[in-house]
Parts: C-alpha cells; structure tokens; sequence
C-alpha cells in the first residue's frame, strides 16, 4: 500500500549517509507561494537558533501585519526522520497563519538518526515551547494565547510536550493544534468506514501498512518496549488535564485511525476537542500547497483558534 516506499530502514541509511534531502519542488518555494496567495506577501520571516539540550534548535519566526491575539509553535512531519523548515507543511503553513494573524515559530528538531532517539527530538520540541512562552509576545507582538501544534510525527511531539508541561506542572498550551498526527505506538484497528475508505483509495495515495508504520514508531522510540510508553506516544497515556484540541485527520490515510483514536480518548478525558476528516485528503495534505485541501485544512485551524483566543 505504500505505493513503492522502501522500507524504513533502507529509509533511514540513505538519510544518515547523505542528509537531508533538500527541498526542491518549484511550487514550495516562496516566490510560488506568494504568487498563489498573494496575502502571504506581508509576512516577515527571521531565521533564529533556539539552544536545547543537546544543542542548538534550528527555528523561524513569522509575522504579518494582523493581529489575532493567538500565536502558534509548530512541528513538521517527515517520520521522525524527514522534514525541513523549508518543506511546505513547516513554511507554507507558517506563511498562511501568519497572514491570518497568527504569529508563527516553525522548529526543526533532530532526526531519529545517526543514533538520536526518543526523547530527543521531544526534548528540542520542548525547547522551542520554552523559547515561545518567554520571548514570542517581544519577537511578534501582543500574545494572548499560544497554542502548540503539529503535523504527523509532529503532531506526536506536540501532543507529547504537552504532557510533559502537564506532568510537570507547568503551564499548559492554550490548545493543541493537530494535523493527521501519529500519536499510537501501533495503528490503532480501522473502523469500518476507514476499512472501506483504504480499500478503495485513489492511485498515489500513500497508505502506510501496520509494518511500516511499526517499524517507524521503533525507529523513532528506540525498542519495541517503548511503543507502549506514554511519555513517547501520547495515545498511550491518561489524557485527563490535556488542553484543548482540534485534529484535522486526511480521509484516504491509515494513520487516521490514530487520529481519530486520540480525538474519542481526550473526549472520554473530558477535554474539548474538535475533529475532522479532510474530505478527498491523503497523509501529508499540508505538504502541498497547491491543494484544496491543505487551504480548507488551514483555514478550519485558524478559525479555532481564533474563536477559542476571542473567548
């Protein structure tokens, strides 16, 4: 179902011996962008380095003229192992929450590579939310609510920092902002509607199989024994106490059942989360920024945020 995706570890040998691919899609770079979305042309961007425990953390910050109140931290995807600030689900994303009046810091962090495991990329994604709670308000202006948020493997990070500044007392983000987030250690079983979707999704949609998935999850965690750990797959842990979330899951995506997974598990915690499924969306709709369906994704995001930062 992968559509001819190499297996993960093939994956993560090719990434350790020749580095990040770079980003290379002539409609992900900003000229293109703004050309499309000519609102986005008022945003400032400042490239900044965030120090982490295990180093420096690469970042970005955005801004545009409007002001909501609200301010984003945001992870990208890419496995754990993929993904750059250049990739359009880091910076198309930024640029079009920014032009909304969401002020933006797009994190890097390091890669399940080269022998970084759990917890260090959480540990970075943990840097960044400090970095944003003590200087985002001066970097962008007025801040009356940040919200933390994510895509994919980011998305599990978001959610996993969260509950680490739960557990330990600190103060919490005003909402989680997901993005068909893999936050089980292993894919949840398939409701029948999602059975029937992934039987019949269209040609090159990417469906992760449970073995790749799997394999995914140990590359990143470091030990099969870690897939059921709460503090590295949120899906695992009690929920109770979490803060609001609002989840975008793709339709034609078996990492959906994760999503959806998460989204009755924090209802059944008692928090208050919006859900929904991107109608015609494939895993990683954000990454594409000439779609219908990462603008009707972002769009839905603001608009929660910016309802939850007025109350």
């Amino acid at each position: 179902m992968t559509d001819g995706m190499p297996p993960v570890g093939t994956l993560v040998a090719f990434l350790e011996e020749h580095g990040p691919l770079p980003e290379t899609r002539p409609e992900a770079a900003t000229a293109a962008l703004v050309e499309r979305y000519p609102e986005l042309a008022g945003v400032e961007t400042q490239d900044i380095t965030i120090d982490g425990p295990h180093g420096d953390v690469p970042a970005r910050l955005y801004a545009g003229a409007r002001r909501s109140g609200a301010a984003l931290v945001w992870l990208h995807g890419g496995a754990w192992i993929g993904g750059t600030l250049d990739m359009p689900e880091a910076h198309w994303v930024s640029l079009a929450f920014a032009a909304e009046g969401i002020p933006m810091l797009s994190a890097d962090y390091r890669k399940a590579l080269n022998g970084a495991r759990y917890p260090v990329p959480l540990d970075d994604a943990c840097a960044a939310w400090r970095w944003a709670e003590e200087h985002m308000a001066a970097a962008t202006g007025e801040v009356r609510a940040l919200y933390l948020g994510g895509a994919s493997a980011g998305g599990n990070l978001a959610a996993s920092a969260a509950l680490r500044l739960r557990d330990a007392g600190g103060a919490m983000p005003a909402g989680l902002v997901l993005a068909y987030p893999a936050l089980h250690g292993a894919l949840p079983e398939f409701s029948d509607e999602l059975q029937s979707i992934v039987s019949g999704a269209p040609p090159g949609a990417v469906l992760f199989p449970r073995a790749w998935y799997r394999d995914m999850a140990v590359n990143y965690a470091g030990s099969e024994a870690l897939l059921t750990d709460p503090r590295a797959f949120p899906g695992a842990a009690g929920l109770a106490g979490m803060p609001p979330a609002c989840i975008i899951n793709s339709e034609y995506d078996t990492i959906r059942a994760s999503g959806e997974l998460f989204a009755a598990q924090l209802a059944d915690a008692g928090v208050d989360v919006h859900a929904e499924v991107e109608r015609g969306s494939t895993h990683g709709h954000l990454d594409a920024p000439l779609s219908p369906y990462g603008e009707r994704t972002l769009r839905r995001m603001a608009a929660w945020m910016r309802r939850r930062t007025a109350r």
